[in-house]
């Protein structure tokens, strides 16, 4: 097979899967030209939705017509905070109660509520 395939990454997600994505299109399938685009989520759905994109890697994926999705990850998210806000690592905090306490951000970090 040969021919243009545009691939579009999430901006975090970028620096870990770009350089191998690339390295393995080139070693098995040397017709491909590949051409990647970054961006948002709701950038990369849009773009999928109207045909600039042939395929994505996305999140949130509640509403779109984008007739073929598959979940290749399921994340647990983690709060990091001081041992004096009380939270538990073996036990799930809804996200409304774990914003209430003071956090710890730092670099790198793709989130951070202050």
């Amino acid at each position: 097979m040969t021919g243009i395939v545009t691939v579009g990454l999430l901006e975090s997600t970028t620096g870990l899967l770009a350089e191998a994505l690339v390295t393995a299109v080139a070693r098995d399938h040397p017709g491909f030209e590949l051409r990647l685009m970054t961006a948002y989520s709701g950038h990369l759905q849009q773009w999928l939705d109207d045909g600039d994109l042939d395929l994505s890697l996305l999140y949130n994926l509640d509403n779109t017509p984008s007739p073929n999705t598959r979940p290749l990850v399921r994340e647990r998210l983690w709060v990091v905070t001081p041992v004096s806000a009380g939270l538990r690592s073996d036990r799930p905090v809804p996200f409304a109660e774990a914003a209430d306490r003071p956090s710890s951000c730092r670099p790198p970090v793709t989130r951070c509520v202050p």
